[in-house]
């Protein structure tokens, strides 16, 4: 089962329209607001994939970048124990 959005769910019945030839890649384009090279695209994947085209490759997939959560927690606990000084609320006002 493939869960899309309401501009994802879009693009498909477009693309489909496209494929089956009642409307012109051009006016998807303008429909899209994407080039016709881009609804040329589309419609390779749809036909070597199906509906599946919309969804993003990486899609489920943590990011090459992302900062492993352990370095997070040694980071979170040393600003905590050297840097961080709580207010005195006596003697202040």
């Amino acid at each position: 089962m493939i869960v899309m959005d309401s501009y994802a769910q879009l693009t498909v019945d477009i693309i489909t329209k496209v494929a089956e030839g009642k409307i012109t890649p051009c006016n998807a384009a303008k429909i899209l607001n994407k080039s016709r090279r881009t609804i040329e695209r589309y419609l390779q994947h749809y036909q070597a994939i199906g509906i599946q085209f919309v969804v993003h490759k990486n899609t489920g997939k943590s990011p090459v970048n992302k900062i492993a959560d352990s370095l997070k927690a040694k980071v979170q606990n040393l600003v905590r124990a050297k840097y961080f000084k709580p207010c005195s609320l006596k003697g202040n006002a």
